[in-house]
């Protein structure tokens, strides 16, 4: 073994190392909580590596969620001591979804699909609605009222991998052997329904994220060349989180393993809470049944609580046998601290008269806390529903006690994202009094409230709109009290609108947007003080902007108003998206139990424990899929309790050093709440008494303690690209403003035309790599398939550009017709250490091979060239070489530009010593960026054309 190996593995214990040193065949990790688990997955995919029992591009690593993939790279970059070849680490559907990009063909797939969110499934079903044969789902008095529910059932079926024509053949089946006519009817309606929904979202080359597992499901079990494919190139695979996968992706699985069977998951049974997305804990319990070869290695040291918190705990899920893998594997999962801390006092349970007395001394105990000098980010305040914690957040507000949600929705319900859709609203309907109302109440505007409501009251009066009275104030001044000042304000901001109002059918509803942010001074308000929550409302209307550019990249009609209705059916489907979480700063996190997965803190607060809260009620599907037709392991009766016992058990688990459970006897006014079942199991002892002795109202910080919570951010910085690299030299403070605070910058078309490019070229060149025959016609097909439409200031800009470039293609054949190249890498990804913890990351257009074993780097550009000497200085390509001598383990000899805009290529090259020199000077600039070096560039030529320069408090321009 080698001695960088031998190293890596310093510091783990017995049952670690053999998890990460498991050679072949199958392995079955069974990781308690806080014992390391994800450490062990991203330590065992770099000891392949290092190992040299696999290269990166042999490995397959998959997860539940986006953040857990980049939790995993970003802790294998760590772990890797050098620049390597990209890991495919991803969610089950990203992974499913390159596939079909890359192989989707091979089935008559159209690989240019689009992928539909849950929110816009169900405005699909809603445009579509009348196209179902629908009648036992379709009541007269509200016809849309099982959107919801048919959805469910459809993602459902998708997760058990039930197709529609499985479940048609199911529903025949029922209608010749059942008596129960009505029965029948209803799932022969379900199952048209199902078939209806599947042939419309094909028509309109759609898929939602069942179909990515039920489509890659078709490819890998109809075409064996391409499933063999696969099979070869992934020499090992790697799952975390295996008790969150759901039947489909279990099939997925054993499809993909090879022969030698070299597949490695990694989970825990008593952390399985997804029920209710579809998760079978079936998968892990039945794992050993699939592969009874397996080497199973239990971890049970834990490094994050103490012992007494860890026995409470076990006391608790205890209760879920013997449907645990403890009991059905024989093994030992009583997790063992590493800690020697904790007393009596690790777990308390308090119990008080109202959730407002709850909340009071949740405040005070935080207080306290803090006064003795803990951070408040060190604390968290979870629920089993974020309903449950709006009387922490009023207390919290009294109390001045600064606070974030982890993982919450509620982006539409923020103050910042109202201002915006009140003005929206306005727009779309001038006569609108109440978005007219909130617009001019605004705080930047400083309009007097009094000034305000007697414009209303004069509106009401003589039955006018607000909106046309304010138009007229000028000839209404004698007969209002309101200071000119005011009025003179009130005029200018009419006039602004009234401009805007006749531009809305010309401009995106993106561009009106973002001319209010910016004329207006609102986006350069909340710039003028980086407080947190300032930094908050920017990164929440960066999300917001992101919803619009989204619905105008699949909408021919980007208007306001045709987003003001799409937003309103979006409401009216329930979509509320997360709002943006401002990471390492000193707040209290609130969050549900659900959300707190997989983090951790020193002192936890489970608050609402009482019985039909934590466990909540049961609510069976509204639509369930029919028994018969579920392919996973059928649950037992009280799967639902053992559930909700699995996510207290998380929710405890969360504690590192501190732990408090607390309830309220009267959430209601008609009831009497018991406490929950859960605290009962978990603690030897439950006090009965109520706590009378409240804090209420008088543990608030002091005047003095009270303080603005400035916006200190730290600098994280583990990834670099070259658009940073430049970004920061251009301007360290648009540096600061585009990546760490995240002002929303409009996309422009030169970069939506060079991407549209970058995709045509790249699967074109996929074709020659793969010696399959080209021709012009197929060209231009992936430029039409691949075209991107953002950013454009009108149709006509649109049409223009997109007949140049179909000319430049048209060109671009016929001049390298005779010769190609030997393409050997496209899109090639590449991922290079500038020092301990700062990767250099990047794609390479394409690599030839030339003549005599050397290599060309090629990168296209959609426009003209520049002066030849430009090129020659270029840092990209000096990055590039970078990359290939690091990564690819060769100095490419050529390194060139293709300018699609002249059809020409121009070529240069590189020496070592200009690669030396790029490394100092990437080092450099994230050296700057990590001492928090942003001053403005100060230069009026350059500011003038930033595209921040009217919401720039810097700006010269």
């Amino acid at each position: 073994m080698a001695g960088g190996t031998k190293k890596f593995l310093r510091g783990l214990n017995l049952e670690q190392k053999q998890a990460i040193t498991h050679k072949n065949g199958p392995l079955l990790i069974v990781a308690g909580a806080g014992t390391g688990k994800t450490r062990v997955i991203t330590d065992r995919i770099a000891y392949l590596i290092l190992s040299k029992s696999a290269k990166s591009s042999e490995i397959l690593a998959l997860t539940f969620t986006e953040k857990a993939a980049n939790e995993m790279l970003e802790r294998v970059d760590t772990a890797m001591p050098l620049g390597y070849e990209e890991i495919w680490i991803s969610t089950f559907h990203s992974f499913c979804d390159r596939i079909l990009r890359e192989e989707g063909l091979a089935i008559g797939l159209n690989t240019a699909y689009k992928i539909l969110s849950q929110i816009e499934q169900w405005h699909f079903i809603r445009k579509n609605f009348f196209r179902f044969s629908l009648e036992y789902y379709r009541p007269l008095s509200n016809p849309t009222q099982f959107i919801h529910a048919l959805l469910s059932l459809f993602n459902r079926a998708k997760d058990n991998d039930v197709t529609p024509e499985e479940f048609l053949t199911y529903s025949r089946e029922l209608e010749a052997n059942s008596p129960d006519e009505e029965e029948t009817r209803r799932i022969k309606e379900l199952a048209s329904a199902y078939q209806s929904y599947q042939d419309m979202l094909l028509e309109e080359n759609c898929l939602d994220f069942g179909d990515l597992q039920s489509f890659a499901l078709r490819l890998f079990r109809t075409r064996k060349n391409i499933r063999r494919k696969y099979q070869e190139k992934f020499k090992y695979i790697l799952v975390d989180e295996f008790q969150d996968t759901n039947y489909a992706q279990n099939e997925l699985l054993k499809l993909l393993v090879n022969p030698k069977k070299n597949i490695a998951v990694c989970g825990d049974d008593d952390q399985s809470i997804y029920k209710f997305r579809g998760a079978s804990i079936a998968n892990i319990n039945q794992f050993t049944k699939m592969y009874p070869e397996r080497k199973r290695v239990v971890l049970i040291k834990n490094y994050r609580s103490p012992q007494v918190l860890l026995n409470h705990a076990y006391r608790l899920i205890k209760n879920n046998n013997p449907e645990r893998l403890e009991v059905k594997e024989k093994i030992d999962k009583k997790l063992i601290s590493a800690s020697t801390q904790g007393n009596k006092d690790t777990v308390e349970f308090k119990r008080f008269e109202t959730p407002e007395n709850e909340a009071e001394w949740v405040s005070d105990k935080i207080i306290s806390l803090h006064k003795k000098g803990i951070f408040y980010q060190d604390i968290a305040v979870l629920a089993r529903n974020n309903n449950y914690l709006n009387s922490i957040i009023t207390s919290f507000r009294f109390h001045d006690i600064p606070y974030r949600f982890v993982g919450n929705r509620g982006l539409y319900d923020q103050e910042e994202i109202r201002d915006l859709i009140a003005y929206l609203k306005f727009l779309m309907n001038p006569q609108d009094d109440i978005a007219f109302f909130a617009l001019l109440s605004l705080p930047l505007f400083k309009i007097e409230m009094e000034s305000l409501l007697l414009l209303l009251n004069f509106a009401r009066r003589y039955n006018e709109h607000l909106y046309s009275v304010v138009k007229n104030i000028a000839h209404l001044k004698e007969n209002l009290t309101i200071a000119p000042e005011t009025i003179k304000k009130i005029e200018q901001i009419t006039n602004f609108l009234e401009s805007e109002i006749n531009l809305i059918k010309k401009k995106s509803a993106s561009q009106i947007l973002k001319e209010f942010l910016e004329e207006s001074g609102y986006l350069k308000e909340l710039l003028t003080v980086e407080t947190i929550e300032n930094v908050r409302k920017i990164q929440n209307i960066n999300l917001f902007f992101k919803k619009i550019l989204q619905f105008e990249t699949g909408n021919p009609d980007k208007s306001v108003l045709a987003f003001g209705e799409y937003l309103d059916l979006m409401q009216e489907a329930g979509d509320n998206p997360a709002q943006a979480e401002v990471e390492d700063i000193e707040v209290v996190n609130l969050s549900t139990v659900h959300s707190a997965k997989g983090l951790e803190f020193s002192f936890v607060f489970m608050v609402d424990l009482a019985e039909g809260r934590f466990p909540f009620y049961f609510r069976r599907e509204e639509i369930p899929l029919p028994d018969p037709l579920i392919k996973e392991e059928i649950s037992p009766e009280d799967m639902h309790i053992q559930e909700e016992r699995r996510l207290f058990y998380v929710g405890m688990t969360r504690a590192k050093k501190r732990l408090w459970l607390t309830a309220s006897s009267s959430y209601t006014i008609a009831k009497n709440w018991r406490i929950s079942r859960f605290v009962k199991e978990s603690l030897e002892k439950v006090a009965a008494e109520i706590q009378t002795k409240l804090p209420l109202r008088t543990l608030s910080l002091s005047p003095k303690e009270k303080k603005k919570y400035f916006f200190d951010l730290p600098i994280t910085l583990k990834n670099f690209s070259y658009t940073q690299f430049k970004d920061y030299e251009r301007c360290p403070f648009f540096y600061k403003l585009k990546h760490i605070i995240g002002v929303p910058e409009l996309p422009n078309s030169s970069y939506s035309f060079g991407q549209t490019i970058h995709l045509t070229l790249k699967e074109f060149y996929s074709l020659i790599k793969n010696k399959e025959k080209v021709n012009v016609e197929k060209l231009l097909s992936f430029y039409e398939k691949n075209w991107i439409n953002e950013g454009y200031l009108s149709k006509e800009q649109e049409t223009e550009q997109k007949i140049k470039g179909r000319v430049a293609l048209e060109d671009f054949y016929c001049i390298n017709n005779s010769n190609f190249g030997e393409p050997v890498y496209l899109e090639q990804f590449f991922k290079v250490n500038l020092d301990q913890d700062v990767f250099l990351r990047g794609r390479i257009d394409r690599i030839d091979k030339l003549p005599g074993g050397k290599y060309e780097v090629i990168d296209y550009k959609s426009g003209n060239p520049p002066a030849r000497k430009n090129i020659d200085r270029e840092e990209q390509l000096s990055i590039y070489a970078l990359a290939c001598e690091e990564v690819l383990k060769f100095f490419p000899e050529i390194l060139s530009f293709y300018y699609l805009g002249t059809n020409e290529k121009i070529s240069t090259e590189r020496k070592s010593s200009d690669l030396k020199a790029i490394k100092e000077k990437l080092l450099s600039v994230i050296s700057q960026i990590k001492r928090k070096e942003f001053p403005p560039i100060g230069n009026q030529r350059d500011c003038k054309k930033c595209s921040y320069r009217l919401i720039c408090p810097k700006s010269i321009a």
